[in-house]
């Protein structure tokens, strides 16, 4: 697992965020990709919608073979 990287964004009168730099490199974002928020409890968790599709993808594939 590699080290994480902790950062803050200042939430704007919208709602919207900037996501630091460090996090954009990381997670494989571009201009226009689309990312996915997944609230748990007191965390939430963003992800590259592309890689959640294919994580999903795969929990179904591994759920069917049972």
């Amino acid at each position: 697992m590699s080290d994480p990287i902790v950062d803050t964004a200042k939430v704007m009168a919208k709602g919207q965020i900037t996501l630091p730099k460090d996090i954009r490199i990381k997670l494989g974002l571009s201009i226009g990709d689309r990312v996915t928020l997944i609230c748990e409890d007191d965390r939430v968790i963003l992800m590259n919608s592309a890689v959640y599709a294919m994580k999903a993808l795969q929990a179904n594939v591994e759920q069917q073979k049972k």
